[in-house]
């Protein structure tokens, strides 16, 4: 992200706290379902939608655009089953948009020649090779190491998205190496209960052998370690896990999710399929404004939050300053 693009943020988020005006700053959009892979703790897959067309897809964008959104992460599912998403990041990209893709990483490096114009990309990654396709699937692992590499080699921005279970806690050690030995960030998120998943409870880690994790990292964040991506403090706030505790929060008034049939919703944990919100028949703009009263009315839903990017962006967004300082290296 330029300095640019990070004063406007800033300065918007100001403006939102002296006048309470919302805006779009930042979009997490789910462009399918569909997926290519069958990971332990997501079934997204199952849930088959019929998914926005090439041409509402840029419509939105534009729309978007001309509210001030200044930054849209593709993710899915896997965004790079559709066969339009070369389109779709180029035309992101020319409306001055910081373009963003979450992937498992299986197609990127065959497609990277049509993807190569995207500013960051979110990779995931949980552990050595048996205990990534293990959680993952068959031989995903070396795919994720070819798209990193093809990345990296395009001057593309990689952040390794590392999902914490009883099965890979062994392996931080592991993953921060290969961080350090590809030259990407790293980004650890504990394993999480969506609407999107099964409840995963058998995935869930001990909470003392978690602790001891999220400790390790803290000691190796404060010892000067370059390639964790994760504040201090909200690895602190992962301390208290799986017992969440309610804090401020942005979403939906300077950050927003597009679901894959266009409709609009606050974030990952909501699943709400209103017709106030549909992107489709009511435009963006219009779905944005009913958002407001959609957070009002559902916020008793929020009980289980552990994303750590939206942990990271309500810290940042709050103006903390430990935050802000560790966005200015990882953002």
């Amino acid at each position: 992200m330029d300095t640019k693009t990070r004063v406007y943020i800033g300065c918007e988020i100001l403006r939102y706290k002296l006048t309470g005006k919302p805006t779009p700053l930042i979009i997490g959009w789910i462009l399918t379902n569909r997926c290519n892979l069958r990971c332990k703790y997501c079934s997204m897959y199952r849930n088959k939608v019929k998914e926005l067309s090439t041409r509402e897809v840029l419509s939105i964008i534009d729309e978007a655009s001309n509210m001030g959104t200044k930054v849209i992460g593709f993710t899915g599912g896997e965004a790079l089953l559709r066969r339009d998403i070369a389109k779709i990041l180029r035309h992101s990209k020319s409306r001055g948009i910081t373009t963003g893709l979450l992937s498992n990483g299986v197609l990127f490096h065959r497609m990277i020649d049509d993807l190569d114009v995207i500013d960051f990309l979110d990779i995931s990654l949980d552990g050595d090779k048996k205990v990534h396709d293990t959680q993952r699937e068959g031989n995903s692992y070396n795919h994720v190491m070819k798209s990193i590499q093809a990345a990296t080699e395009r001057n593309i921005k990689v952040t390794i998205n590392t999902t914490l279970t009883k099965d890979n806690l062994e392996c931080i050690d592991f993953v921060l190496e290969k961080a350090k030995e590809m030259g990407t960030d790293i980004m650890f998120c504990p394993v999480m209960r969506l609407p999107t998943s099964d409840d995963n409870k058998e995935l869930m880690p001990a909470k003392r052998r978690f602790n001891e994790c999220i400790k390790h990292l803290i000691a190796l964040k404060k010892s000067g370690n370059k390639y964790i991506a994760n504040s201090i403090i909200c690895l602190k706030e992962m301390l208290d896990w799986p017992v969440y505790r309610k804090k401020k929060c942005y979403a939906g008034n300077l950050y927003c999710r597009i679901q894959a049939d266009g409709y609009l919703n606050i974030c990952d944990m909501y699943n709400n399929n209103m017709d106030v919100l549909d992107c489709k028949k009511l435009g963006f703009s219009a779905a944005f404004q009913n958002l407001q009263s959609a957070k009002r009315r559902f916020s008793d839903r929020c009980v289980d939050c552990w994303d750590s990017s939206n942990l990271e962006m309500n810290r940042i967004m709050s103006f903390d300053i430990g935050s802000l300082i560790n966005s200015i290296r990882f953002y």
